[in-house]
């Protein structure tokens, strides 16, 4: 609840944050050249630069209707990847998180894990 509150973002929000931020399933190497982008004119803080990046990242994730064309064209560098980047994402949402988990929706706790940028 913190990081959505602190981020701005609703707890629905936080599986297309975890998808481009680079994840087990979208990995950095993909997401290299978007990173790059938005990390241009940012004084870095010395810390992880996905930190750095992360409040660009939610100008990304805030909008109420995700445009995956727009969004696989501008992070991954090609629009044919849109597909590919709604199957991460709907597989990535607390639903199907819950499934795998055979867990309640009040026992499911969203991670999301930050990786360092090579």
């Amino acid at each position: 609840v913190l990081l959505t509150k602190n981020l701005g973002l609703k707890e629905h929000h936080l599986p297309l944050l975890s998808c481009l931020l680079g994840n087990s399933l979208i990995p950095a190497e993909l997401l290299f050249s978007f990173h790059k982008k938005l990390r241009s004119g940012l004084q870095p803080s010395g810390h992880n630069p996905v930190l750095d990046i992360m409040p660009r990242i939610c100008m990304y994730v805030r909008p109420q209707k995700t445009q995956y064309s727009m969004l696989a064209r501008t992070a991954l560098c090609d629009d044919t990847k849109t597909d590919f980047l709604q199957a991460i994402v709907t597989r990535y949402t607390l639903s199907a998180v819950d499934e795998f988990w055979n867990l309640s929706s009040s026992q499911a706790i969203p991670l999301i894990l930050i990786t360092p940028l090579r």
